[in-house]
């Protein structure tokens, strides 16, 4: 090349359609066609366990059982109660210094609930006169010679009880009493008449009119001595009430009405 020419750069000559006309590869369409599933083939293994052998059986022995025999009873036995001996306070008790053979008297003191209550159960087919009488009671003390008396009298059909109220004061309540004395007459626990005061012929009239006559003659009436306290047929001693002038009764408290 000749001095102080410029150099032209190398053009690719070759022509522009060759490339052109090169065929290019059609490309493959995708496989369209599905494939059949695969058979499955793994082989289920079933695991077989083997059965032990059974031992020989034994047979076994069994010794002869004792026959059994009743157990000794533990329990605890109750303890023997003896029955109290049974006390009748109806049974006549002879006064002091009252002879054998004589009259005896009927009269019981009630000082208690329970002595009232046994007398109501054991009194049987006798009369039962019942006094609610209190100590300081003045009238009371006026007919309480002539119970004594019917206590002798009627010995065997009448059972005469004096009731002090200052002890069983809900006896009183029960039966209603309002004043004293007040009594009541009684035949297998049914009341007869109720009746109150001191009068000896209301008195002598109702146990006459329901019990009849006497069992016994009273030539001479008893007289409570105040030095002795005889005992009631329940095995108490009891005191009598004393008596009094007519004059000192007066002074205690007024009579009830007849």
């Amino acid at each position: 090349m000749a001095s102080g020419q410029t150099p032209r750069p190398i053009s690719n000559t070759a022509p522009a359609t060759a490339g052109r006309n090169r065929q290019q590869p059609t490309p493959t369409p995708p496989a369209t066609t599905t494939a059949p599933p695969v058979a499955n083939t793994t082989t289920t293994i079933t695991q077989a366990h083997a059965t032990p052998p059974t031992p020989p059986t034994t047979p076994i022995i069994r010794s002869p059982q004792p026959t059994p025999q009743p157990l000794a009873s533990t329990a605890v036995q109750p303890t023997q109660v003896h029955p109290i001996p049974r006390i009748h306070p109806l049974s006549p008790v002879t006064p002091p210094n009252t002879p054998a053979g004589e009259n005896v008297n009927e009269l019981i003191i009630i000082t208690e609930s329970a002595t009232y209550n046994k007398l109501l159960s054991d009194v049987g087919n006798k009369y039962l006169l019942v006094e609610f009488y209190a100590p300081w009671c003045g009238a009371c003390m006026l007919i309480n010679r002539k119970l004594e008396e019917l206590a002798v009298s009627y010995c065997g059909k009448l059972i005469i009880a004096k009731v002090n109220i200052d002890d069983c004061e809900q006896i009183a309540v029960d039966n209603n009493v309002s004043m004293m004395p007040s009594f009541m007459l009684l035949k297998d626990n049914q009341v007869l008449e109720k009746f109150a005061g001191s009068s000896e012929e209301k008195l002598m009239s109702v146990i006459q009119k329901n019990v009849g006559d006497p069992t016994n003659v009273v030539s001479d009436p008893p007289t409570t001595n105040p030095t002795t306290s005889p005992t009631t047929t329940a095995g108490q001693v009891q005191p009598r009430i004393p008596i009094e002038s007519t004059a000192q009764m007066a002074q205690a408290s007024p009579l009830a009405p007849t």
